[in-house]
């Protein structure tokens, strides 16, 4: 099961305005990615490690106020940094030195959230008392809707 998020952005620059946030999608497959590379993080005993990945698609509100992916520029070097105990994405904007960077995802709430999708119809109403992140309530109130 793909689990969609929409993370907001901190660029390390006061006058970079834009993307804003970004819109995240974790497959199964970039889930198992992120544990390989935690556990390599913690068995090596390192600050994080560091692989390339466009998964993020980088956003600006319109005047609309609608989240639109962000054109009047781009990302270069997009890398997934893996640490002992989150995940985020790290870029910079293109041409210059000024990095963006996403919001960290626990690993603990990376493990909630497979509960939530793994854990079978009877077990839903005991395990929804027992949730701490707001996105595996979400995700569970969903299966409760059968969405």
């Amino acid at each position: 099961m793909d689990i969609k998020y929409r993370l907001n952005i901190y660029i390390a620059d006061e006058y970079q305005t834009d993307p804003t946030h970004a819109d995240i999608t974790l497959t199964p497959e970039l889930i198992k990615r992120i544990r390989q590379l935690n556990k390599a993080v913690n068995k090596l005993k390192v600050w994080q490690i560091q692989e390339f990945d466009c998964t993020p698609v980088w956003l600006v509100q319109n005047n609309d106020e609608e989240y639109v992916e962000w054109t009047e520029g781009s990302i270069d070097t997009a890398t997934l940094c893996v640490e002992n105990d989150s995940f985020k994405w790290i870029g910079y904007i293109k041409h210059t030195n000024i990095e963006v960077s996403v919001e960290s995802i626990s690993i603990k709430e990376l493990d909630e959230l497979e509960k939530v999708t793994t854990c079978s119809e009877k077990d839903i109403p005991l395990l929804l008392s027992k949730l701490e992140f707001e996105k595996s309530k979400e995700i569970l109130q969903k299966r409760l809707k059968g969405e």
